[in-house]
């Protein structure tokens, strides 16, 4: 029951997640700076939230595919805010900062394996 309930926020955080990230990403003009370099704090907080999410919402078997499309957003979404939004630009630390969002998440779900298999033992 407990997991159940943990599967269902991971799934709610994902798609408002997803939406967000979307909208950050595919709006017309770039957000507002808050401090210094706060949209890559953005860029790295969305990918790191929808990946985390994502690896606890989705089917284990669907998580190397997951990655896959996580790692060709993070990219692709560079590229294309370059050619369809006139406002908008190519920027190679915004898409580092997607991709650091990604490791990070990874590295964090490493160590919550390996606690989890330490307590099993």
């Amino acid at each position: 029951m407990q997991s159940q309930n943990l599967r269902r926020i991971a799934q709610l955080a994902f798609i408002l997640s997803i939406a967000a990230i979307l909208t950050g990403l595919f709006r017309s003009t770039p957000p507002q700076e808050l401090f210094p370099h706060s949209d890559k704090v953005g860029h790295v907080a969305g990918f790191l939230v929808v990946a985390i999410s994502g690896y606890f919402a989705l089917p284990a078997n669907l998580t190397k595919a997951f990655t896959a499309v996580l790692i060709i957003l993070a990219i692709g979404s560079e590229y294309a805010q370059a050619s369809f939004l006139p406002a908008r630009y190519f920027s190679l630390q915004d898409m580092f900062a997607n991709l650091s969002g990604i490791l990070i998440a990874g590295i964090i779900i490493r160590i919550h394996h390996t606690s989890n298999a330490k307590k099993h033992q």
